[in-house]
């Protein structure tokens, strides 16, 4: 560092996405794109199930925001709005109609909220109609523990065999869907444990260690052993990290402000791949499984993690 030079290094703004925070939406972003190119989505349409003769059916919100009749929610959240996903032979539907009393709704009638798994309409229809959509949700859940106080939501469990529960907003269903956590999923936990080194002789690079819990919740023992192996197989993956800050300045993220998508979406096999929006390399090393436990309707296991990130450009 030359003589005078007080000014904080690698960093341009008080704004700045820097490695908690990238790390956070890149592990997201990774796990998501992952899980749902080894086949983690199902296709929901009018195709009778063993726990519904209308999977496809929405169902009435009750939102003191909005007037009754206006907010209809599917049973499922977490739509799957990436595309070039391809799983043998199969792919996600896109949503492309909702209907009315099998009437198709007129086009800027009504807002996808992708964000919430709701359909929003400007007006309100009869709240005792029959509004339909065939959709694809993801499988796996994930969430980063620093948004919206996930720890503080509600646990869904069996929601396919609620029915009764989701035709009448009842149970789990009378609580919006931005306070539920719907199993399985994990949840990203960035712990305030991290160091560093040089990484080479005569500059300011720097080599970080940030060490990361992945909190695994499954309705069976199956199910979270299965999401454990997954994950510990990506031992010592190298991927590549895209910077959140540009993606915000150009507007390249998934949602609009009202929840619905961006026409400006950039999946997350584009962005790691396009020279624009990458960061830094990233390796994921020293995986640790831990407190693999049985609860009282869960099944629980925590996998510590570390992330290396060469900082060889300050």
């Amino acid at each position: 560092m030359t003589l005078g030079d007080e000014k904080f290094t690698g960093v341009s703004s008080l704004n700045d996405y820097l490695i908690m925070s990238n790390l956070e939406n890149n592990l997201q972003s990774f796990l998501d794109w992952g899980f749902l190119n080894i086949g983690g989505f199902t296709n929901i349409n009018n195709t009778p199930t063993d726990y519904s003769n209308n999977p496809n059916e929405l169902g009435l919100v009750y939102d003191p925001n909005y007037y009754d009749g206006q907010v209809w929610q599917t049973r499922f959240s977490n739509w799957v709005w990436e595309s070039g996903i391809s799983f043998s032979g199969s792919s996600p539907t896109e949503i492309s109609a909702v209907m009315v009393n099998n009437v198709p709704a007129t086009t800027g009638s009504y807002v996808l909220d992708y964000a919430n798994s709701r359909v929003l309409f400007n007006n309100s229809v009869p709240t005792n109609s029959s509004v339909t959509m065939n959709y694809s949700y993801k499988t796996i859940q994930i969430y980063k523990a620093s948004d919206n106080l996930v720890w503080w939501k509600q646990f869904q469990l069996d929601m396919a065999n609620e029915t009764a529960s989701f035709d009448d907003n009842t149970g789990d269903y009378a609580i919006f869907s931005q306070h539920r956590v719907r199993l399985p999923c994990i949840i990203i936990e960035m712990v305030p444990r991290g160091t560093a080194e040089p990484y080479r002789l005569g500059d300011k690079s720097l080599m970080t260690y940030q060490d990361i819990i992945l909190h695994i919740i499954a309705p069976n023992a199956s199910y979270r052993n299965s999401l454990v192996d997954i994950i510990r197989l990506q031992q010592d993956k190298v991927i590549w990290l895209y910077d959140t800050s540009i993606l915000i300045d150009n507007n390249l993220l998934p949602y609009n402000f009202n929840g619905s998508l961006n026409t400006n979406r950039i999946n997350y096999g584009q962005l790691v791949n396009n020279i624009l929006y990458q960061w830094k390399t990233c390796q994921l090393q020293n995986f640790i499984v831990s407190e693999v436990e049985s609860r009282y309707y869960f099944e629980e296991a925590k996998i510590r993690l570390t992330a290396e990130i060469i900082f060889d450009t300050l």
